[in-house]
């Protein structure tokens, strides 16, 4: 599977499987690399783990680490060389106060608990 069809069949997980729902990406970095998408998520960090950990064929290298407000990990799916590292921000006072992070505090308003971050790296 070459990057750009694993990136769009990520898509199709976090929004078909993963019920999150897409949205601009806050980085500037991110917004200018094709293998980032971003989303937000109504259900709660453990909760999108689980339901992660649920996913066919995609499986856990990293195990989840938990480091200030944001719960990550780096996954693998199937026999696939490239990484995917999955980020899942919880919502912080910056999404309040910075022009960048507006659109989060939009979805937070309207019910969202999370920032998801999914890159897919180049192969090794």
């Amino acid at each position: 599977m070459t990057t750009a069809q694993l990136v769009e069949h990520m898509q199709d997980l976090a929004t078909k499987s993963l019920s999150l729902t897409p949205i601009a990406c806050v980085e500037e970095d991110q917004r200018r690399r094709p293998e980032v998408r971003c989303y937000t998520s109504t259900t709660s960090a453990q909760e999108f783990a689980e339901q992660v950990g649920e996913l066919e064929r995609l499986r856990n290298t990293t195990g989840w680490r938990d480091d200030y407000g944001v719960l990550n990990a780096s996954l693998r799916y199937g026999q696939n060389p490239q990484g995917i590292v999955v980020a899942f921000e919880r919502p912080n006072g910056s999404w309040q106060v910075f022009p960048s992070t507006r659109p989060l505090a939009q979805a937070q308003a309207k019910g969202a608990r999370g920032y998801v971050t999914i890159i897919v790296n180049e192969p090794d």
